[in-house]
């Protein structure tokens, strides 16, 4: 009930009985003990739905995954069971939660119990690092006499990581790049199998049959994978683009698709037992040197969760100085929606320099499937162009086959 309800209530009542007073008889007496029960009746409604309340939300987990559905359990405890009153729960959501909002049971009569459990659900839940939101009860009674507001504060927190696809163990590009009249020149690969076993990791899709430690996997709980680093590999750098002007709206798709492309390729390059960082000259700037393998994936992981595309600085600023940031022996991965001709002529400056050891470009494509004019001028200079234009990207990079296990390439 409103502050002013009350006071309006209070002057019925305070009328009602001067009107008994003065007036005297039966009707009027009628009329002030109404008023009078009414108005013990709205009080103790009031204070049964200001008073003594706890409120708790509970969630199953405090990491989530990005497109996952988590339930949320809000507990709700009363002091004083006054049959009649009603509740009903609104959480104080985030406005990158709103459209993951889906009410299940948030409404009920409460009659003369004293603990009643409401959900919701947050479902796709969009990535980002949230707290639970807080929990807004409205109680009334059912004749609509009284209505309270109230706010509950909650502190527990909870992290969406980004989606990852399964692709296939990463093939670097070892050797010296040289650059000759408009050509780039790579030495030999070694073959992929040409690796030193480094330890044992728990056995992901695309494994092949040769990798798995069956020595291990006897001993253990499920199958284990050699974890393995190969010999004479370069670092890998992922270059993410957050320029602003890369992309036409702050919470771009091509944004989500490019963290989707940045964490499976990281994944890819661990498998391979490679190190790798992260690069994102963002308002909040993400520098992640390429150190030991399950350390930089988890910290590649935790950066991917904040970032947003409220950069000033375009990638072609990046790869010239002052800003290049010295990654010369890393092979480096740039993940951008842009490949116009600055691009291209940075990409063209670092190869003169022979540094970073190899380049690669992932294209962000805005749907459409034909060449862009920057795809063939990288091509031309030897630089490998990745399309990424819809949900079936890693078509393109060699994905895992979930049916039959095979596993095409990413080189």
């Amino acid at each position: 009930m409103r502050f002013g309800g009350i006071w309006q209530l209070t002057v019925l009542w305070l009328g009602a009985y001067a009107f008994w007073r003065f007036q005297g008889g039966f009707v009027s007496g009628f009329l002030f003990y109404t008023m009078t029960v009414l108005a013990v009746y709205v009080g103790l409604v009031w204070l049964t739905a200001s008073v003594g309340w706890s409120v708790e939300c509970v969630i199953e987990s405090r990491s989530w995954t990005k497109g996952d559905c988590m339930m949320v359990q809000v507990r709700i405890c009363r002091r004083l069971p006054l049959p009649f009153v009603w509740i009903q729960g609104e959480p104080v959501l985030p406005r990158r939660l709103w459209s993951a909002y889906r009410p299940d049971d948030m409404f009920r009569l409460l009659w003369f119990r004293r603990h009643v459990c409401l959900t919701y659900r947050l479902e796709p839940l969009p990535r980002g690092k949230y707290v639970v939101p807080d929990m807004e009860l409205i109680c009334g009674d059912l004749w609509g006499l009284v209505r309270h507001r109230r706010r509950f504060p909650q502190s527990q927190s909870f992290v969406v990581y980004p989606r990852w696809r399964p692709l296939r163990p990463w093939l670097p590009a070892t050797g010296t790049l040289f650059f000759k009249q408009g050509t780039v020149l790579r030495s030999a690969r070694k073959p992929a199998d040409d690796v030193t076993v480094a330890g044992i990791r728990d056995w992901q899709p695309g494994d092949r049959l040769h990798q798995i430690h069956w020595k291990a996997s006897a001993r253990g709980s499920g199958w284990k994978t050699k974890r393995t680093e190969a010999d004479g590999s370069s670092p890998v750098v992922l270059l993410l683009d957050v320029c602003r002007a890369s992309y036409r709206e702050p919470e771009s798709p091509l944004l989500e698709r490019g963290v989707e492309v940045a964490l499976s390729l990281a994944q890819a390059a661990v498998t391979a037992g490679l190190a790798v960082g992260l690069w994102a000259a963002g308002r909040q700037p993400i520098c992640i040197d390429p150190l030991g393998e399950a350390h930089s994936l988890q910290r590649v992981a935790h950066a991917l969760v904040l970032v947003e595309a409220d950069g000033t600085t375009p990638v072609s600023a990046l790869l010239r100085p002052p800003l290049w940031h010295g990654w010369d022996d890393a092979e480096l991965v740039i993940i951008t929606p842009e490949l116009g001709p600055d691009l291209a002529e940075a990409i063209r400056y670092r190869l003169h320099s022979r540094r970073p050891a190899a380049i690669r470009v992932v294209w962000l494509a805005d749907g459409g499937t034909g060449v862009h004019p920057g795809q063939a001028l990288l091509q031309q200079l030897g630089v490998p162009v990745y399309r990424a234009a819809d949900d079936e990207w890693p078509a393109g990079f060699g994905a895992v086959s979930q049916r039959r296990g095979d596993v095409h390439g990413f080189s």
